[in-house]
């Protein structure tokens, strides 16, 4: 199913997290053309506050420290940080330059009040937008578009059953899925398909470019995680494969499908259950040209 590219800015969710700065140094590449109006950190890969000052530091990095950055008061209930997968800093313990800027706690309705439409893009737990769409349905209605890196429908990897983001806070992610918000859901499925390799991870490290070394220097600690746990000297795109669906879709197939998570107490809880259907309100990426996506995702970390 065709998914058409559209040109309302975007406010992100996100808790950096290796892959989460690699989508940030795509999302802000003059290349993409996206319009960021906005982000919040949220808890996740790290505690909220440490999320905070990593999205500011990342924007900087990237020659986006204008963007205003707020800061999640919410905690997610469910998980464990995986500081073994992103390191204590969250940055695979790079240490970037402090940034200047103003991170401010909450506020975030207000803020997008005054914002007109705009798409969401979400690479972390899934608490904040809940709480954004149920408790401010004036903002939700100026939501295009909410793209969400999260769920396994075959899947998972913090059980057999649920993926990080969707198994933080099931409840909180169900209610996203249950609302009217157009969703667009790019799943473990999709996301482990798409990969850098050594090869890659050279070509970085060989840039002259500051931000680009920094991110090799991250990306290399996610190299060594995957190398320990599952054999293989490489790194899962997740969160840069939301980007290049928001950016490049003629890259992937949607279907649509209405999509529910598992809130019961059993062990298939934050399961991320799909039924393909005409009526369904979520576009699941359901295949992707994971050569192409790797390329793209090259190409904008290496500009």
């Amino acid at each position: 199913m065709p998914h058409s590219v559209s040109r309302d800015p975007i406010f992100i969710f996100t808790d950096p997290g290796i892959d989460d700065a690699l989508a940030l140094a795509m999302a802000t590449s003059e290349s993409f053309h996206l319009r960021i109006i906005g982000a919040c950190a949220v808890d996740g890969n790290v505690p909220a506050k440490v999320a905070g000052a990593n999205l500011s530091r990342l924007f900087r990095l990237f020659g986006a420290g204008a963007v205003p950055v707020f800061q999640s008061s919410l905690n997610d209930p469910t998980h464990d940080y995986p500081y073994s997968v992103h390191g204590r800093n969250g940055l695979g313990n790079v240490k970037l330059a402090e940034s200047k800027s103003h991170v401010q706690i909450n506020g975030v309705a207000d803020f997008l009040k005054t914002q007109g439409r705009f798409r969401i893009l979400s690479m972390g737990p899934l608490t904040a937008v809940s709480e954004l769409i149920a408790e401010s349905p004036e903002v939700a209605k100026q939501i295009s578009e909410c793209v969400i890196m999260g769920g396994g429908i075959s899947l998972g990897n913090v059980t057999p059953y649920t993926e990080f983001n969707i198994h933080s806070n099931p409840d909180a992610a169900d209610g996203v899925f249950r609302s009217d918000v157009a969703k667009v859901l790019v799943p473990l499925d999709i996301t482990e398909k798409v990969c850098l390799y050594s090869g890659d991870l050279e070509l970085l490290k060989r840039s002259r470019r500051q931000k680009t070394k920094r991110l090799a220097e991250m990306l290399e600690f996610y190299f060594r995680f995957q190398r320990k746990k599952n054999g293989f000297f490489g790194a899962y795109m997740h969160d840069p494969t939301a980007v290049a669906a928001m950016v490049t879709p003629e890259l992937f197939r949607f279907r649509k499908a209405e999509v529910r998570v598992d809130t019961t107490r059993g062990k298939t809880r934050g399961r991320t259950v799909a039924t393909f259907s005409q009526r369904g309100d979520t576009r699941i990426a359901v295949s992707v040209e994971a050569a192409a996506v790797r390329t793209v995702i090259m190409d904008a970390l290496a500009s």
